[in-house]
């Protein structure tokens, strides 16, 4: 005779199967999540390539040939995307003008969670086809399901990949500089040598634009290193002498700027100015008095010009007259104060070296140089 299951037995059993489903139930639900995931990822990423290849092919749409396909999505929708064929030729999504190839659905359990940029648009332009990513790429496309996650990344090249995470472009980093010459005199505009080094930290981008800040609240931008820029330091009131600090930073192809590395400090010393005293000697004229002060005798009033006798030190260069003493005859030190004078000579200053520079002339002995290094 066959003996039946006791109602111990049964309870028991019916235990172990209560317990083993309440095991199995959310392992299976999180596994259906996760599923939904990848095939939704992946199938977000066929339909990226779809787009691609749409355009590749010059495929039309409604008997025309568009001027390129793409895939527009947005964060504020995450349950869909649209395929869309770019009819106005702006290489992005007009809602109502641009047609709309296909309108998809995310599977269940899934949806958009983060953009790179919100709305994204994937514009693929025929023939090559150019990749255009709007805001500027790489972009990507974040599916979530509970607290999984998946992303679809493009690239500028067109790369299509289901990732756990993208790649993601991060900032170059601006590493020294230095700006010469180092000492300067007030209001002079200089030419500056600005030269930097910076790298590109992940070498997915190159550098675009070296921006330097003078350190007094003005910048330039050069898209060169090193570059040679022009720039007028000033003292503030009361000083006499002043240092400032200018500063690099950088910016690569994907709009990315690095922070600030400061450069050597500018000084900044106060504008030579007012007339020159005293006298040089040459052999071939004898002594030259750089202000003479007998003005009375007989030739000692200078020629007409702007300029009285003395020689002036205006900033970077000299204005005025010297003159020989032994034969009385003037030397014109700027062809600025001379009537009708085109040549454009003058002797300059370097405040930085503290040495006279250029020529000067004298109808009676031609030219006078004030530097033997560049002297014919």
């Amino acid at each position: 005779m066959n003996k039946g299951f006791t109602v111990i037995e049964l309870m028991v059993v019916t235990g172990i199967i209560v317990v083993l489903t309440g095991l199995l139930l959310p392992n299976w639900k999180s596994g259906q999540k996760q599923f939904a995931l990848q095939r939704s990822s992946h199938k977000l990423a066929q339909d990226i390539r779809r787009a691609q290849e749409m355009a590749l092919a010059a495929e039309k749409f409604g008997g025309q040939v568009p001027y390129g396909y793409g895939v527009y999505a947005r964060q504020s929708e995450p349950d869909h995307y649209i395929i869309f064929a770019d009819l106005n030729n702006n290489q992005d999504y007009d809602a109502g003008t641009d047609g709309i190839v296909e309108d998809i659905s995310i599977e269940k359990y899934s949806s958009i969670g983060l953009l790179s940029a919100d709305p994204l648009r994937v514009v693929f332009v025929p023939p090559d086809p150019q990749v255009i990513i709007r805001p500027a790429g790489p972009g990507f496309i974040r599916l979530v399901a509970g607290e999984r996650t998946l992303e679809v990344c493009i690239n500028n090249l067109g790369l299509i990949e289901v990732a756990s995470t993208c790649f993601r472009n991060n900032p170059p980093v601006a590493v020294s500089c230095l700006v010469s010459p180092a000492t300067v005199g007030a209001g002079a505009n200089t030419t500056f040598t600005l030269s930097g080094q910076a790298t590109d930290a992940d070498g997915d981008g190159t550098i675009v634009a070296w921006v330097w800040d003078w350190g007094d609240g003005n910048e330039v931008t050069a898209m060169l290193n090193p570059t040679n820029q022009q720039h007028a330091y000033s003292l503030p009131a009361g000083e006499t002498t002043y240092a400032y600090y200018p500063k690099l930073r950088v910016i690569d192809d994907q709009s990315a700027s690095s922070g600030n590395v400061p450069c050597n400090p500018i000084t900044v010393n106060e504008a030579a100015g007012g007339n020159l005293v005293g006298y040089a000697w040459s052999e071939n004229v004898g002594w030259i008095d750089f202000c003479p002060t007998n003005q009375s005798s007989p030739g000692a009033v200078a020629p007409a010009g702007t300029h009285s006798a003395c020689g002036e030190l205006a900033g970077a260069e000299l204005r005025g007259w010297a003159k020989v003493v032994s034969s009385g005859g003037w030397i014109s030190l700027n062809c600025a104060d001379v009537p009708g004078c085109t040549s454009g000579y003058k002797v300059t200053y370097n405040s930085a070296t503290g040495k006279f520079g250029g020529f000067a002339w004298s109808e009676d002995f031609g030219w006078i140089c004030f530097d033997s290094a560049s002297c014919p």
